[in-house]
Formats: C-alpha cells, sequence, structure tokens
C-alpha cells in the first residue's frame, strides 16, 4: 500500500518493505534500538505506550500489510504493554475483545474477532523483552525469513471515542484551592463525577466516590458568604443551619449536633479552649477539638462525620484544617463549609489573630446516585472561566541571555530566589520540577509553552519575548 502505514505514521520508523518483520520497542526510544538494526532487516519499527489504543492500531496496520509476518517486542516493559502484546498471541481475546491475562488491555470492538484469529494465526511474536543488548536483536531479526503476504488488506473503521464512567487517576489525595465556597463545590463536584469510584454505600443506594478531597478556601468571609443561585438551598436554609455548628442548641428529635460535640461535649467547651490555647500561645499545635466519641461512636450507626479540627498560626494568620471521615459533598458540603468558616472567623475573632485559609479534608468524598443527574447538570450548566491565578510559589520570568535559557524566580512580591540557566527545555523544566517551584497546574503548562518557544527562538536566533508570539521572518 502506497499510503501505509494508515495509524500513527508520523511516529514510526520505515525499512525494508519486503522484510516481513515488525520490531516494538515498548517505552525504550526507538532510534536507541533502530541504531543497532540495519534498516534492510526490518519493514516497521515503532514503540508501544498503550495497551488499548497502541495495540489496536498496531493490529489494524498489520491487517492492512499482511506482508508483515513476524513481530519482534524488545526494549522496556513500564506498563505491561509488551505483556498484552505477547499475550494477544499466546492467550487470544475474550468476547468483549479484551486481552487475556492483562488488565485494562483491550482491542478496538471495530476489529472483528475472526479478523484477529488471522493475524494470530499468521503472524509469529518473538519475546525479547530480556535482551538488553540490542545488537543480539539485529542478529536475531536478520535470520527471520520472509514469508509473503497471507491474504488481501483488511481495514475497518475508526473507534469511536466513548467517555468512560471514570476517568484513570491516582486513587488518593485531590487537591482544590479557590477563593470562595461556590466556585471550590463545583471543581469538587467535578472531581468526585470525572474519578469517583462507584460503589455501594451503607444507606442501600451507590455512591461515587474518591478519597481525601483537601478543599482549601482562601477568601471567603466567614460573616457575609459571596452568594451563587447554584447552591441547591436558599439563604434561609444556610441561616437555620448555622446554629447546628455554631451552638450548643439542642433540636427536637436529633441526638446531637455539631455544636453540640464542640461546644459543650461532656460540659466541656472546646471552641473556647482553642482561644484560651490561641491566646496562652500562638505557636500551640494543641488547638484541637474533637466530636468523636471513643466510649460510644464506634458502635453508633449516626457517629458524627465531622470527627476533628485544629487551629494553627503562621506568619501571623490563623488557619483551620478540618477532618471529615464521611461527606456528602452535594448535599452537606457546601453548608458545612459556611459554617466552618463562620467558626473559623469566630475563633480568630476570639484569639485577635488575623484570619487565614480554611482546609477541609473529606476522606471518603461521595455523592449519592440520587443526585448524579443532578451534579451533572450542575457543572453543564455552570462553570468558572480558567482565570489568572498567582501562583504562591512566585513566578518565573524567562529570557535568552548570552547563548542560553534564563529563568529567574522571584517570590509573590518580586524578590530574587533563584537562576536557572540552560540551553534545552526538558532539562530547564526537570530542574523546576526538581526544585518544586511551581505549585498551580496552568502555571506549570504556560511554563512549559514558554520554554518551548525559548528554545525554538535560541535555535533559530530570533527574539523571545515571554508571554509574546515567536516572530518568523
Amino acid at each position: 500500500m502506497a499510503d501505509w502505514p494508515v495509524y500513527f505514521n508520523d511516529n514510526l520508523l520505515l525499512g525494508n518493505p519486503e522484510k516481513g518483520v515488525g520490531i516494538v520497542t515498548l517505552w525504550t526510544l526507538k532510534d536507541v534500538v533502530a541504531s543497532k538494526v540495519p534498516l534492510d532487516d526490518y519493514t516497521i519499527l515503532s514503540q508501544l505506550y498503550s495497551r488499548q489504543e497502541g495495540i489496536s492500531a498496531l493490529v489494524r496496520n498489520c491487517l492492512l500489510n499482511k506482508n508483515i509476518r513476524h513481530i519482534v517486542v524488545t526494549g522496556t516493559d513500564i506498563n505491561q504493554s509488551g505483556q498484552a502484546l505477547v499475550n494477544l498471541f499466546k492467550k487470544g481475546i475474550d468476547d468483549e475483545g479484551n486481552i487475556n491475562g492483562v488488565p485494562f488491555a483491550k482491542l478496538d470492538k471495530e476489529i472483528p474477532c475472526d479478523a484477529v484469529e488471522r493475524f494470530r494465526s499468521n503472524v509469529n511474536i518473538h519475546d525479547l523483552r530480556d535482551v538488553r543488548d540490542f545488537s543480539e536483536v539485529a542478529q536475531y531479526v536478520s535470520q527471520l525469513s520472509s514469508d509473503g503476504p497471507y491474504g488481501e488488506p483488511e481495514s475497518f473503521p475508526d473507534p469511536e471515542i466513548s467517555l468512560p464512567e471514570r476517568f484513570p487517576t491516582d486513587y488518593s489525595g485531590f487537591k482544590v484551592r479557590g477563593n470562595f465556597v461556590g466556585e471550590v463545590w463545583l471543581s469538587v463536584l467535578d472531581t468526585i463525577m470525572r474519578f469517583g469510584v462507584v460503589k455501594k454505600s451503607q444507606y442501600s443506594e451507590d455512591q461515587r466516590e474518591v478519597l481525601n478531597i483537601v478543599a482549601v478556601i482562601e477568601h471567603e468571609d466567614g460573616n457575609s458568604p459571596k452568594w451563587y443561585e447554584f447552591f441547591p438551598f436558599t439563604r434561609q436554609d444556610l441561616e437555620d443551619y448555622y446554629p447546628q455548628v455554631l451552638s450548643d442548641r439542642r433540636f427536637d428529635n436529633v441526638e446531637y449536633t455539631y455544636g453540640q460535640r464542640l461546644f459543650n461535649f461532656k460540659n466541656l467547651n472546646q471552641i473556647q479552649g482553642i482561644i484560651d490555647k490561641l491566646k496562652d500561645s500562638s505557636y500551640t499545635r494543641r488547638a484541637v477539638a474533637v466530636t468523636w466519641d471513643i466510649l460510644h461512636d464506634a458502635t453508633n450507626s449516626n457517629a458524627p462525620c465531622l470527627d476533628l479540627l485544629q487551629c494553627l498560626v503562621e506568619d501571623d494568620k490563623l488557619f483551620m484544617t478540618v477532618y471529615f471521615r464521611s461527606h456528602d459533598m452535594f448535599d452537606a458540603w457546601p453548608r458545612n463549609i459556611f459554617a466552618l468558616r463562620r467558626l473559623q472567623s469566630f475563633i480568630s475573632e476570639g484569639a485577635g489573630i488575623a484570619l487565614g485559609s480554611l482546609s477541609v479534608v473529606s476522606c471518603s468524598a461521595h455523592i449519592y446516585e440520587r443526585n448524579w443527574q443532578a451534579a451533572k447538570e450542575l457543572l453543564d450548566k455552570h462553570s468558572f472561566p480558567l482565570r489568572f491565578e498567582g501562583d504562591p510559589r512566585g513566578n518565573l520570568i524567562i529570557r535568552l541571555q548570552d547563548g542560553k535559557i534564563q529563568v529567574r524566580h522571584l517570590s509573590p512580591e518580586g524578590s530574587p530566589l533563584a537562576i536557572y540557566e540552560g540551553t534545552k527545555a526538558a532539562i530547564l523544566y526537570r530542574e523546576l520540577c526538581s526544585g518544586h517551584v511551581v505549585s498551580e497546574l496552568s502555571h506549570a503548562f504556560d511554563i512549559g509553552c514558554e520554554l518551548q518557544k525559548a528554545e525554538i527562538a535560541l535555535i533559530k536566533n530570533i527574539p523571545y519575548i515571554q508571554d509574546k508570539a515567536l516572530e518568523f521572518s
């Protein structure tokens, strides 16, 4: 075929079209292997990262060119893409296209099972993943014979991309930071709807859950909160809720409230105790309140979800951290956070210390099934545009200086902190990563773009100005 290969053709190395040998280098750079193998001894050479899209593309390309009769697998197998390819030949696929023996390895559903079997029956797999001297790979492939095509080319519709039930991610630890409760809540909901694991709950309905969301509220006024019309409760609902956290008032038919545990737990006012400790020592680490009754709550089906809060002073500001063992992030979270911010303001005023941020750790951060559709509709209708946020770790000023890329790290106030220099964007970004210079994802993307622009300008000998487009004359 004149236009072969069809899939990922810009990432493949082509050799002798008559040889009938494909070499897969997995996560090892293809040029490293290609430097050891004569061009005449292979038809195609490529890396293979993906156990799904990558293997499907390999199968499609091979079925389009049935002169490929040998596939040699070598290189470093970081994520089992190589094992999945070997298993495709040795163990086959199930009725759903899953490659047997390797998790999350699957062929496109558009490739028929009978075509996969023709591929498996007529192409030989050679597993050389244990070989580290790639000159041995060259010697091996030189002995492989070309057996000629085993049929006419076959092509199939391109795969349809459908959204997964959840996107892959690490399981624990999601930081969401913002100025106000409303904007942070939308990010929290989006995180759970995007990454949450669907599992059973103890209330006879499913939940979508992520572990350990850390929500940081920077500038909410606890006594005059910023209101958004998308909150699923009214201002009066919020006012009615405050006493459940901010007082020891008793409510009919309610076993206890957070406020009772915080302000009158076995006749102890823990909040006043925190204020007194902070007044006595601004560097105390003992300004802690708990709601968990160890004698009763381990077997209590109505045990408190909010279990602990702690206040610490940094740079003359009062920061509060709150821990929830279980947190309904749709129905309960916004009201909880508004009340806790007001509580933090109360402690701040009582101790005479300026207000810092509020951090809330939600261990089981979940949305119940009854609220999934409402959460989706809310996110579809309301979003905050990406806006510039200053990175609390400082700013990076990039320019070309004396034939090098120079990166100056400044504090948020503008004081110089460090200088990084080099000629390669990739080396500089590794140094910045090692120095933990960037904390905001949008800042990292921006700096990555600017470093690459600076390297291009250096190579082309053209002017570079940060945040301006390059001008090619």
